[in-house]
């Protein structure tokens, strides 16, 4: 009887195990989710024409110091990331003497005013983008990492000027600076600023833009020598609305401990400055004169000196309301002659610019 072979197949798969899990995710205790932590810089004052870069006020804010629950890292790969939604400024130097790194100076809602965020310092021995916490930045946990338990968060805002401010007052009106998120979690903080910049300045009247001095006649016989000067002639410059403001004096980065009014002189038509340096303050007569060896000197009533021309010159502290720049002008010899100036039309024509530091 033949022998029957039949064949046995075994058949079949082996696969490998695979399990989805998230290596790297923190979690939260308590409803930390959305948090917002608001840091209000009060109202603040900078001078109109303070140079750009001048810092206008600094403050730590402590609001998120007791978040509504807490922050748990510790995995390798873990990542919390402190962005911003505002345009970054660049090429701005700030005059605080801090080491601001570039890329940390953020664009407002105010036009002219930047916002430096530097975020409390996590996650010991983790990965940093930025090593001071200045916003943005990311730290990721790493093998030599510490774990991370945070129940909240301090900042410190600097406001910096970064252009021209309109005049008034300004509000931040809640401007959101930054967002705190983690990996696993999603937001779990977004900093608001509150406060208001105030421009410290004054206006002009109208009718002021334009001041004419009355001389007068001056008899030849008045002057004798090089030097030798006529009476005076009082004239003022009037300033409306001001707003002196307030600064901190106890502060080292800040150097406006007020706001001063400035003038500067420029002569023009063919008046400049007596470049004799023993005739202090004076201008050359303009292209309209006939008279000879006579300028017109200007002293600063409040200072107690000639004035310097061509530069930025304080004269006032500002006071709320309305003031006055108080001067003089006098006809004073520049020639050597013992008989006096050459008689003839004597006027100095000189343009005048107000600025507020």
């Amino acid at each position: 009887m033949p022998i029957l072979k039949h064949r046995i197949i075994f058949a079949g798969l082996i696969i490998s195990s695979l399990y989805s899990f998230d290596v790297s995710a923190c979690y939260t205790t308590g409803s930390l989710s959305g948090n917002t932590s608001t840091i209000n810089m009060g109202a603040l004052y900078i001078p109109r024409d303070a140079p750009n870069g001048s810092v206008i006020g600094k403050l730590k804010s402590e609001t998120s110091k007791s978040w509504p629950g807490s922050l748990h890292c510790d995995k390798v790969g873990d990542s919390v990331e402190f962005s911003t939604p505002l345009k970054i400024i660049r090429n701005i130097p700030v005059a605080s003497g801090d080491p601001f790194p570039a890329g940390s100076l953020m664009e407002t809602n105010i036009p002219g005013v930047g916002a430096i965020v530097r975020a409390q310092r996590i996650g010991e021995g983790w990965e940093r983008t930025e090593s001071e916490g200045y916003v943005p930045n990311t730290i990721t946990y790493g093998s030599s990492g510490k774990p991370l338990y945070r129940g909240g968060s301090n900042y410190w805002v600097t406001l910096v000027k970064t252009g021209e401010i309109t005049a008034g007052t300004q509000s931040f009106n809640g401007l959101q600076l930054s967002t705190m998120s983690v990996t696993g979690v999603g937001t779990i903080d977004k900093l608001l600023l509150n406060g208001s910049i105030t421009t410290s300045q004054c206006t002009l009247p109208a009718a002021s833009k334009q001041i004419e001095v009355s001389m007068g006649s001056v008899e030849k016989r008045k002057f004798n020598g090089k030097g030798t000067t006529s009476e005076t002639v009082p004239f003022n410059i009037p300033l409306n609305d001001c707003e002196p403001g307030s600064y901190r004096t106890d502060q080292p980065w800040n150097f406006f401990q007020t706001s001063n009014a400035n003038i500067r002189l420029d002569g023009i038509n063919g008046s400049a400055p007596v470049s004799d340096t023993d005739i202090k303050g004076a201008l050359t007569l303009n292209n309209n004169s006939t008279a000879k060896g006579v300028a017109v000197q200007i002293l600063d009533v409040l200072n107690n000196k000639e004035v310097d021309f061509g530069k930025d010159t304080p004269i006032l502290r500002l006071q709320k309301g309305t003031t006055h720049l108080l001067f003089k002008a006098r006809y004073i010899q520049t020639s050597d002659s013992p008989l006096g100036p050459e008689p003839g039309i004597a006027n100095a024509t000189a343009n005048f610019t107000l600025t507020y530091k």
